[in-house]
């Protein structure tokens, strides 16, 4: 499982270490580095929409990736990523 991997255990201890620094980081900002978008968030989120059974269960987690999701910057990447039309 992707939660006993070693590199993970030596960054955060464990699951339950991880969670926590997320949701602390999550209660007192919107994103995980403070009141702005950075790349913390750019990795976070994109672990998180790919594998969001690795990330803390909840509305706080649930808001902070839609937040994340929901970014013009995002959108334009996908649609120059998307196949051509036609």
């Amino acid at each position: 499982e992707l939660a006993d991997h070693e590199g993970l255990r030596r960054t955060f201890r464990g699951r339950e270490e991880m969670d926590h620094h997320i949701l602390d980081a999550l209660s007192k900002s919107d994103y995980i580095a403070g009141d702005r978008f950075t790349g913390a968030d750019v990795i976070i989120a994109s672990f998180g929409h790919f594998l969001r059974d690795m990330m803390p269960e909840g509305k706080l987690v649930d808001a902070y990736l839609e937040r994340c999701a929901d970014r013009p910057a995002l959108a334009a990447a996908n649609a120059k990523d998307a196949p051509p039309e036609g």
